[in-house]
């Protein structure tokens, strides 16, 4: 499962060292780096994101990462304290889309202080060690958090909801007098285009995982090329993950899609 990890560095000037020596890991096959950016906060509190790298659709989660991020370290601090509360709202809620922790962010939040500046990659590691060696050399703070499906768990929750309103509604429409029967008809029909929009954004959503996993695919098949023994073996292993991942999850998908469809295919 891939990573999203946060450096925290003392100050510009050693967060591109860190920013470069995450290049380096990946070349070297000690990491997978799908994106990254850097992130500068001045002594005044202002926030600069700079060199931003990563390709095509992969720049979707790390942009929510580093909008939600500059969101809440750019404004009041009331947004970060309604994180301890649960608050989701702004910056927070695209957070909470690609699936990362209260605490990762708490922590961002609180280490990032005027002055310092911190590097931000979306990444697959097998372990942890090469890459805290390397970021704490240089005086950094690594901060990890896995991403999560979270999207894809609120598109089947949905589905699920609609489906079972859309067959009380058809049931109540039948079985109503005359008088009550059109406005629950307007309910019904309310309901069927939800559940016809749900089941288009499931199969939206495969589509965006399947260009994602197309171009992390390439990304480690170029790093497996590179290397040599364990380290290829390993870039394989991690590939293989991702492919399973991706499986499981549009396996997934493509079934809620299904229930939407099925719901609505005994009117057609």
């Amino acid at each position: 499962m891939n990573k999203f990890v946060v450096t925290i560095f003392p100050d510009e000037k050693t967060a591109y060292e860190g920013f470069r020596a995450l290049q380096e890991l990946s070349e070297e096959g000690s990491i997978s780096l799908f994106s990254n950016a850097v992130v500068l906060k001045d002594a005044e509190g202002a926030i600069e994101v700079k060199n931003v790298q990563t390709e095509g659709p992969l720049g979707t989660a790390i942009g929510a990462v580093l909008g939600g991020l500059v969101g809440l370290l750019a404004g009041p601090i009331g947004a970060v304290a309604g994180l301890a509360g649960g608050v989701m709202a702004g910056g927070l809620y695209d957070l909470y889309n690609v699936g990362v922790s209260n605490t990762f962010v708490k922590s961002i939040t609180d280490e990032l202080s005027p002055g310092k500046a911190a590097v931000i990659a979306e990444v697959a590691e097998t372990w942890m060690t090469p890459l805290d060696t390397r970021m704490e050399a240089l005086g950094g703070i690594v901060v990890r958090s896995f991403r999560h499906d979270v999207e894809d768990q609120q598109i089947t929750r949905e589905i699920d909801v609609q489906s079972a309103e859309y067959h009380r509604l058809k049931s109540a429409v039948s079985h109503k007098a005359i008088e009550t029967e059109g406005n629950l008809q307007v309910r019904l029909d309310a309901t069927k285009k939800t559940l016809k929009n749900l089941a288009h954004k499931a199969e939206e959503k495969i589509g965006t995982l399947k260009e994602e996993l197309e171009v992390r695919a390439e990304i480690m098949e170029k790093q497996a090329k590179k290397t040599s023994g364990d380290v290829q073996k390993r870039v394989g292993e991690q590939l293989a993950e991702l492919k399973d991942d991706y499986e499981s999850r549009r396996d997934k998908l493509e079934a809620t899609a299904k229930k939407a469809r099925d719901a609505l295919k005994r009117d057609d």
